[in-house]
């Protein structure tokens, strides 16, 4: 049995609204809300729910649920294939720890912005070392290079592609 400080009841209440997409602030909101008893689950201990709760939940489910297997590389394949799968766009030529590594996702309307819209201006915002937990050899990081449009309507940058590499040019 999981070991908790909070009662189980409230516990396995965090757990169900988080597994349903919703953050601290969402989970605040309702444990203040004067509709909660009307929900049928009534938390009279409700005040027990602390940020730090859905926190550790957020770190440790969200990695739980984001690895499909324990080789890193097996992963990141399983993952292209069901993001192809569900209509996105990947680029992944070498998916090994190498230091030729890259790994790129569009969604589908990401696609469709950039071919509406991209024409003019295209800009890559490049951020370092975005990877904590290092899968590669010989302290080899990662980088993230988000690629942008100007976005039509409020004439900020619009991001229309992502890219994880070890190159630091791209």
């Amino acid at each position: 049995m999981e070991s908790t400080r909070i009662p189980k009841v409230i516990n396995d209440w965090i757990i169900a609204r988080f597994d349903l997409g919703i953050g601290w602030k969402g989970i605040h909101r309702l444990l203040a809300s004067r509709d909660l008893d009307a929900t049928g689950v009534v938390v009279p201990a409700a005040n027990a729910v602390l940020y730090d709760h859905v926190n550790y939940l957020i770190k440790t489910r969200l990695t739980f649920q984001a690895r499909r297997d324990r080789d890193i590389f097996v992963s990141m394949s399983l993952w292209q294939l069901h993001l192809d799968r569900a209509g996105w766009h990947t680029y992944a030529p070498v998916l090994t720890n190498s230091d030729d590594f890259l790994f790129a996702i569009q969604s589908p309307w990401q696609r469709k912005m950039m071919l509406e819209h991209g024409k003019t201006m295209i800009f890559i915002d490049a951020t370092h070392n975005t990877v904590k937990n290092c899968f590669l050899s010989q302290g080899r990081k990662i980088s993230l290079y988000t690629v942008l449009i100007r976005n039509p309507v409020t004439g900020k940058g619009l991001p229309v592609c992502w890219a994880f590499t070890t190159s630091l040019a791209i």
